[in-house]
């Protein structure tokens, strides 16, 4: 005696249940990992935002023999508002530049993300060590 006519063909629904849970599984262990990846595609926009700070700096310096206090000044914007950017310790001699994430701007539970730049095109991060989402 067959349980199953010959001609019947596809999956039970015990079978399908399975792989919709095999699959709910890995999409919860590979959520944190994701969050990560997109917050760190994220701060290629501070890092480049601190790189046309820097040029825009050198072109102000050689028209008027200082660094400005101002990123404004140097007509610096940026589309988006995941980062606040200003200037700290601009003279004559060097400038530095920070870039500080907006609240909610990497996405929900990743930790506080900030990064400078200086005089001598030294770009750093200035908070933590590694970028963490949960």
């Amino acid at each position: 005696m067959h349980l199953k006519p010959k001609n019947q063909n596809g999956f039970s629904l015990i079978e399908l249940m399975v792989v919709v849970g095999i699959m709910g599984v890995m999409a919860t262990l590979a959520m944190p990992k994701l969050n990560t990846f997109m917050a760190k595609s994220k701060q290629a926009e501070a890092k480049s935002g601190l790189s046309s700070i820097y040029q825009l700096q050198m072109t102000y310096f050689n028209a008027f023999d200082t660094y400005s206090t101002d990123v404004g000044t140097l007509g610096f914007t940026m589309p988006d508002n995941r980062y606040t950017y200003s200037m700290t310790n601009a003279s004559d001699t060097g400038f530095n530049a920070q870039a500080n994430v907006a609240a909610g701007g990497l996405g929900t539970g990743c930790s506080d993300d900030a990064w400078g730049i200086n005089v001598s095109k030294t770009l750093r991060r200035l908070s933590g060590t590694v970028l963490t989402c949960n």
